[in-house]
Order: C-alpha cells, then structure tokens, then sequence
C-alpha cells in the first residue's frame, strides 16, 4: 500500500454557484490541466495513483477505509478553516497526508492571524488593520498613504487589482465600501510597500526546510500581482532569478524563520516584498498550498530555479508520507 497515491482536488468548473457570489473566488480551485500533469508525473514515478475530484458538500467517505497516502490540493469553501478541512478528516481517521496540519493550514489562510504570527518573529509585515464589517473603518486610523485593500481569507489574487492600492482617504473609504459590497468577507487593510514583488518555495520538513529560488516578479506598470496579473501572467508579467544577492540570501533566511516557526511541511510558497527605499523585505502572505502546475505556478518556477525538476520536485513533496508509510508497513 505504500507507494498508493489519492490525489483529492478541486476543479473550478464544479465550484458551487452560490446567488450574489463574486466569480473570482473560485480562483483558489485548480483546472484539468494541472491535474492531469500532476497525474502523469506521478504515476511515471511507479506510484499507483488515484483521481478524485472532491466536491465540498459531501463527505469525504471514501476516505474512512482507505490505506494509501491523501495528496489534497483542495481548497474547499468556507472562511479560513476552508483549507483545514480535508487535513482535520485525515487526521480524525489516522490517515498518511501529503503537505501541512490543519493547524498550519488554518494559521495561514487566516492573514489576520498570520501576520500577527510572523511580526511575533521579529520579521517586517507590512502594518495591516483588521475589518470584519464596513462600520469598524475609521479613516482617521489611516495617514501613512499608500494602503493595499485585500480580502483576510483567499488567496490566488483575488479581490486584488490596481484599483486595490488607496493614496488618500476618499479611496479608501470608496474601495472598502466596494470590497464589503462584492466578496462580504473580511478585509485587511495593509501599508503597501513600495518595490519588488519576490516569491520564494519552500520544500522538506518542519524541522528542516529547503528555502529554493528567489524568483522577482516583473509587473511592468501594475502595481500588484493580483487576479488580472496571476490569470493572464504570460500577457501581463514575466518572472527572473531576483539577481541581489545579499538581499535574496535574507528572503531565504526569512523563509525559512517562518516555514519552521508555523510547523509547515512539504512544501509552501512564501511572497514577500522589497522595499525601494531600505532594500527590506517584508512579508506579504504564505501559501501551504502552492500551485502546482510545471509551466504555470510560481512554486514551481521557483523550483527550477534552484534545479529541481517537476518530478524531482513532486517526489520531494511526497518524501516524507513515503517514508512515514513505508515505516508503517514494515511495522505492522
């Protein structure tokens, strides 16, 4: 059973219509492609390997008497438990999984949550105000222009455009009334850093991260590597090795502070930002669940940029469930 695979995910085509829902939040969700390349690199690896298409109303039953390894890519619905969701099934059965706990999973997503967590750390996070409804905004809180205007719970972009970066007052207060008005979630309100967008992968063990290439994210005249920028990277934004060294040494330094101290495992995708003026970074969110399409995710071009191949990077991801699973065997 030990080199059994289920590889669980979402697919975007079966994202539940919800009346009144903003069509960028199923961005999270993965595409067919992604799925089916994921697929073949893992069976050329003799991995006997399993497709489901994970719909998040149902439970996840076929689950409860299974002896395999669970990858799960899903990213579920929901607020920031979404992610947590398919970890916490496992974990409730003693199930053998692929990538971070339930914890690390809810910590992250949780922007709020996380930032407090990593500023703890002694790292640079931009400074953010927590809103969870339009009447807690005081725009007399606000005087350090400019301000990024985010959703707290989603990833991939969303809700994140131009129009997101607010110079004055009268922007903000227009843009967190759209915000609210549009996705009815929880927003951050976050000093926008001006400089270089970076994202940097991590791989390995908790105890024993492997910080890979620190890729700089080129957006010409966009301010943000938002849904527009992420959905159409090949029209909109072109991606390089981030060529100073001294700082690239310090993202990696940073990431792997942050890998360790959440306890993620397997792999991660960290974004930071470096500040025009100090050459600081600062951190701007983690991903515990990275993209991992070979041509298209970020994760994965930071991989190759540290000489990894898609299936040297797969099989790095799947190291220690093999391992854990191989152990199991031999001790029952």
């Amino acid at each position: 059973m030990k080199n059994e695979i289920l590889l669980l995910y979402n697919l975007r085509e079966n994202f539940p219509t919800e009346e009144n829902i903003h069509p960028d939040i199923s961005a999270d969700w993965d595409i067919p492609e992604t799925i089916d390349l994921l697929y073949k690199c893992m069976t050329e690896m003799g991995l006997q390997v399993t497709k489901q298409s994970y719909e998040p109303n149902n439970t996840p039953s076929q689950l409860l008497n299974y002896d395999g390894i669970v990858f799960s890519i899903c990213e579920m619905t929901g607020g920031s438990f979404r992610e947590a969701l398919i970890p916490s099934f496992c974990e409730l059965v003693n199930l053998t999984y692929v990538f971070s706990s339930p914890e690390v999973m809810l910590n992250t997503l949780d922007k709020n949550s996380c930032n407090f967590l990593v500023k703890q750390m002694g790292l640079n996070v931009p400074d953010w105000t927590y809103l969870t409804e339009l009447a807690q905004l005081k725009r007399s809180d606000f005087q350090d222009y400019p301000y990024l205007v985010k959703l707290s719970h989603e990833g991939s972009g969303i809700g994140i455009s131009n129009a997101s970066v607010v110079y004055n007052a009268e922007m903000l207060d227009a843009r967190v009334r759209e915000m609210f008005a549009l996705f009815d979630r929880p927003i951050l309100i976050q000093k926008y850093i001006e400089g270089t967008e970076v994202t940097i992968g991590v791989v390995g063990p908790s105890e024993a991260p492997e910080p890979l290439g620190v890729i700089e994210v080129l957006l010409g005249e966009d301010l943000v590597y938002g849904i527009l920028q992420k959905e159409n990277a090949q029209e909109k934004v072109s991606f390089q090795p981030y060529a100073k060294e001294a700082i690239a040494a310090k993202v990696k330094r940073h990431s792997e502070i942050i890998y360790k101290k959440l306890g993620c495992r397997d792999a991660a995708r960290l974004d930071f930002r470096i500040d025009k003026n100090t050459n600081e970074p600062y951190f701007i969110e983690i991903n515990p669940l990275p993209h991992l399409h070979p041509v298209i995710g970020d994760f994965c071009r930071s991989a190759y940029a540290a000489g990894y191949t898609y299936p040297a990077l797969i099989n790095t991801i799947l190291k220690r469930s093999l391992t854990l699973k191989l152990n199991q065997s031999s001790n029952a």
